[in-house]
């Protein structure tokens, strides 16, 4: 029996959002809306009492970890006005556990860095992981020089990446995270 593929705009794939076009507008709108639904329990503690260092806690468990999910995935092919977007989410909890404080104050309060950073972070650590020859995603992992060229070079824990033709296989998880991975070595 032969079925027939059917063309879809969009497939959600353990909660994370892939469209045809492969941008993250849609993406990106749905962790916006799911994490700011979650920032009304912090407003609702605020007026009830509750001390900041607990709000934070809470912010970082309930609103944070669904900013950052499946990070990897969708960070490096974001857009800067998308990233803007996620970052003022994270604004309006400090904003309202630090009311009269500026937003990088209330971030040195709380101890919390800004998203982007934390996403850089979250993606270097993967990456670290996964060039763990007993990781999963080691298969993934570009090779490197010395195993490709079978020559005793200069540079041989450098790792040869692939011609990309697109940007966005460019910015592709494993590619960016070589090309971070090299720099961070030297």
């Amino acid at each position: 029996m032969v079925r027939a593929i059917v063309y879809v705009c969009y497939a959600v794939i353990l909660g994370v959002t892939f469209c045809d076009n492969l941008k993250w507008n849609s993406s990106t709108q749905e962790i916006i809306n799911k994490a700011s639904k979650r920032l009304y329990l912090i407003r609702v503690l605020k007026r009830a009492g509750v001390p900041p260092p607990h709000l934070v806690t809470i912010y970082s468990a309930l609103v944070r970890s669904v900013l950052e999910y499946a990070c990897p995935v969708w960070s490096n092919n974001l857009q800067q006005h998308l990233n803007q977007k996620i970052e003022m989410v994270q604004k309006r909890p400090m904003r309202i556990i630090y009311p009269y404080t500026s937003y990088d104050m209330a971030l040195s309060l709380s101890s919390i860095s800004r998203l982007e950073e934390r996403r850089l972070n979250i993606c270097s650590r993967t990456f670290t992981n996964a060039c763990d020859p007993t990781s999963r995603l080691f298969s993934n992992v570009p090779s490197r020089r010395n195993e490709v060229h079978g020559h005793n070079l200069r540079h041989a824990d450098h790792v040869s990446l692939p011609l990309c033709r697109t940007e966005r296989f460019k910015n592709s998880f494993f590619l960016l995270s070589s090309d971070a991975w090299l720099f961070s070595k030297a």
